[in-house]
């Protein structure tokens, strides 16, 4: 059984705007709980319904994939040329090796370096479109932009990426692969991501990253207190915190599950309605199966509100 290696914490994630740096693996999980709340609380049933067949699993197993998905999204930051933007927090990072090579950015690495961390999860890989190929797309485009990689960089990406570096980098990276994939419930690797499911996949991982991004819900988790460890039972106590704030942010956010209040026509507006409306309030529930749909009704101008008569300015009574 191989040996168990904590998550650094000294590792960052966000600091701007912070009192001290908050640490890459608690961003992750935040993200990962944020996906969660998204997908229990704000996608319709038609999306995830698509999601889950885009991804070839049900709705309970691409919920766990998107969110495990989320986890990773900036695993690329375990790297020098990253950590190094902060000197401060970069001379934290003890033993780390710092490779000589060029920037590239967090994105592009994280994407170079989940495709053979995937393939090593199940994932196939046989061709440029196989579920590895296209998970790891889906982290490399969380910025909103997707950068191609070649066959070298998804075959060896240590070698051809020299900028993600070796030695503690690389045990740290799958340390919080590991961590991350154990938390969240070991999803099954996907038998095939389609273009369309890894773009919706990615559409939601955004939205979340969004969310957990912002500076007062970071300020109010380092007020709040965060463990100070990163052991497995640390990282899952953070994960069900997180779970349990996180859902308030979509409540900020305004992002909710359009609801209906019971009532009509009098009760949403301060007029009786006119012949139109009173014929549509009347007859259509009559017409509807209860499937979803869209109804587009088309009428003349005005016909939206009552008529009301003409009263002339007393002024214009005057010669």
């Amino acid at each position: 059984m191989a040996e168990t290696v904590n998550v650094d914490l000294a590792l960052w994630g966000k600091s701007r705007g912070l009192s001290e740096p908050y640490s890459l693996v608690w961003h992750l999980l935040d993200a990962a709980a944020a996906v969660e709340a998204l997908w229990d609380h704000y996608l319709p049933s038609g999306l995830k319904d698509s999601l889950a067949g885009e991804v070839s699993s049900n709705q309970a197993e691409a919920r766990s994939l998107l969110a495990y998905w989320a986890a990773l999204h900036d695993l690329g930051k375990c790297a020098d040329c990253f950590q190094g933007l902060s000197e401060s927090h970069r001379s934290t990072l003890k033993n780390y090796p710092k490779p000589d090579a060029s920037y590239q950015s967090h994105a592009f690495m994280g994407q170079a370096w989940l495709g053979q961390a995937f393939v090593g999860q199940g994932y196939g890989a046989t061709r440029s479109y196989s579920p590895a190929f296209r998970a790891a797309q889906i982290v490399g485009g969380h910025h909103g932009r997707f950068t191609p990689i070649n066959h070298v960089e998804f075959r060896s990406p240590l070698e051809a990426v020299p900028a993600l570096g070796d030695g503690l980098w690389e045990q740290q990276r799958r340390a919080i692969l590991a961590a991350v994939h154990e938390l969240l419930g070991a999803p099954a690797a996907p038998k095939r991501v389609s273009a369309a499911g890894a773009a919706m996949a990615c559409a939601v991982v955004i939205l979340a990253d969004w969310l957990v991004s912002q500076e007062s819900f970071l300020v109010e988790r380092i007020r709040a207190g965060l463990p100070s460890q990163g052991d497995r039972a640390s990282l899952q106590r953070h994960l069900q915190d997180s779970r349990v704030v996180v859902p308030l942010l979509l409540q900020q956010a305004g992002l909710g599950r359009l609801a209906f209040k019971a009532g009509g026509f009098v009760e949403d507006f301060p007029f009786p309605p006119n012949d139109l409306q009173s014929s549509i309030a009347e007859k259509l529930p009559d017409l509807l199966d209860g499937d979803p749909g869209l109804l587009l009704i088309m009428a003349p101008m005005g016909r939206a509100r009552p008529r009301r008569p003409c009263t002339r300015p007393s002024s214009w009574d005057k010669p």
